[in-house]
């Protein structure tokens, strides 16, 4: 009997203790509201500005290398059915270097220290310049 009452009792205190903390069911949390009064030109210049970002770059460095990844909206790296394609042109601390097809590439062999790096979007038909992104990139020894 006293095993029984041993086991039953932590049971039945368990049980009775967490029978207050049980949440109402009519009680329903608020959800955030946004701003209803933006006015659509509001709204219009925001999806406007998205829309003009051709060209999205993000870039690791790992030792004296840099990879870098661009995303390109709209164009193709490869020649569409009317013969149109671009290019990226990397321009490092203002001098060009390198012409690339293709939007993942890597940069081998960095000196150290401190680069700015220039990533243009150039149409392939007439060379005018689509986009251009600017980063910083630390070399260290």
């Amino acid at each position: 009997m006293k095993k029984i009452l041993t086991f039953c009792f932590p049971v039945f205190l368990l049980v009775a203790a967490c029978t207050n903390d049980i949440p109402d069911k009519e009680i329903v949390p608020k959800k955030k509201s946004e701003s209803t009064f933006l006015s659509n030109e509001v709204v219009q210049a925001s999806i406007n500005e998205q829309a003009v970002d051709i060209l999205q770059v993000g870039h690791v460095v790992k030792g004296s290398s840099v990879y870098v990844e661009c995303k390109v909206n709209g164009y193709s790296f490869r020649e569409n059915k009317e013969g149109k394609s671009v290019k990226l042109v990397l321009a490092i601390d203002g001098k060009n270097k390198k012409e690339y097809h293709t939007a993942a590439f890597v940069i081998p062999d960095f000196p150290a220290g401190k680069h700015e790096l220039t990533l243009s979007l150039v149409s392939e038909e007439d060379q005018s310049m689509l986009s251009k992104k600017t980063f910083d990139v630390l070399i260290k020894e």
